[in-house]
């Protein structure tokens, strides 16, 4: 079994995947969500078509991976999902120069907390309380 020195999870726990049908709603939208923000940015992505492909791939791969830990671990699902809606985001922002609703500094900030607290969310529920 899966052995995580001082991680306050029952290795156990992780054997036995939770998919309840409202994880598998999720894991649908996650994928769909993916494919067609591919297929928006595709005309604009020139030499970095395979890349991003493989990117998008990688991060809703995570996503629904996140959902299948257990529901101790929820705020890592948060945290996966508040972390692709960030590279959405910046997506827009890097490769659709007329998307102009994507461009200011909310659109900044809106970044920036949805990565921070994404990230958080992850570590914090594998790291557990403080103290």
């Amino acid at each position: 079994g899966l052995i995580v020195q001082g991680c306050p999870i029952d290795h156990r726990e992780l054997g036995a995947f939770d998919v309840h049908p409202w994880r598998l709603a999720l894991m649908t939208a996650t994928g769909v969500c993916g494919g067609a923000m591919l297929r928006w940015l595709w005309p604009d992505l020139g030499a970095l078509r395979w890349a991003v492909t493989a990117y998008v791939a990688a991060i809703a791969a995570m996503v629904c991976f996140s959902l299948t830990l257990p529901a101790t671990l929820a705020p890592a699902m948060i945290g996966a999902g508040m972390f692709m809606a960030s590279d959405s985001l910046l997506s827009v922002q890097l490769f659709k120069p007329g998307a102009t609703w994507a461009r200011g500094r909310m659109a900044a900030l809106a970044v920036w907390f949805l990565y921070f607290f994404g990230q958080w969310g992850i570590a914090a529920a594998f790291l557990g309380p403080p103290g």
